[in-house]
């Protein structure tokens, strides 16, 4: 299952993809956003984030366990690709923008898992 978020401020498009194995996500991610993902994922790999330009993937194996703590975890390296991206760095006094990023991504990513099926239930 794939989402895919637009984000006009930062003009950027962001694409979830929720599988059973990361290998799926892969190709999902590869031909929804029309890129070619490189690294060396393994199937046991939990999620992982893919930006180039202004396309940025995460990918969810919602069978790996820690689902959440994983989406929190590559939602913060998307929010700071976008902050190397438009060129603002983080600190004290960005913390709020960078805030603001974090929550519109992880919220993306739930509004995701919740298409897919995923059970919230009992985590």
């Amino acid at each position: 299952m794939i989402a895919k978020f637009l984000n006009e401020t930062f003009r950027v498009n962001l694409f979830v993809s929720v599988c059973r194995k990361t290998s799926e996500c892969i190709r999902e991610l590869e031909k929804s956003a029309k890129v070619k993902i490189d690294g060396d994922y393994e199937d046991d790999t939990v999620a992982f984030f893919y930006a180039t330009g202004s396309v940025l993937c995460i990918g969810i194996s919602e069978e790996r366990g820690k689902v959440l703590e994983s989406l929190c975890h590559e939602s913060s390296h998307i929010t700071m690709y976008v902050f190397d991206r438009i060129g603002m760095p983080h600190n004290n006094n960005t913390d709020e923008a960078y805030s603001y990023v974090l929550g519109w991504v992880f919220g993306c990513g739930i509004k995701a898992l919740q298409k897919s099926g995923y059970s919230f239930y009992g985590i």
